[in-house]
């Protein structure tokens, strides 16, 4: 069985961002509104992932970890 790429071609700025593909799995394809009640924070997580992955923000190593801008 030939292995197919679906993201071949596609640019990173070409793809949803991972607060999109959350929102995109929350909601219902009949009304368009969410399907969960507690959607809003796990978007805020996704939202801080995707900053985290793509490098403007970065976490600390103290004791209590904190998020800062990148420099």
């Amino acid at each position: 069985m030939k292995s197919i790429n679906i993201f071949e071609g596609y640019r990173l700025s070409d793809a949803l961002t991972l607060p999109q593909f959350l929102l995109l799995l929350t909601l219902n394809d009949e009304s368009g509104r969410p399907k969960a009640g507690f959607y809003t924070p796990a978007i805020a997580g996704a939202a801080v992932s995707e900053l985290l992955l793509r490098g403007v923000l970065s976490t600390t190593n103290d004791k209590k970890p904190i998020i800062v801008a990148a420099p």
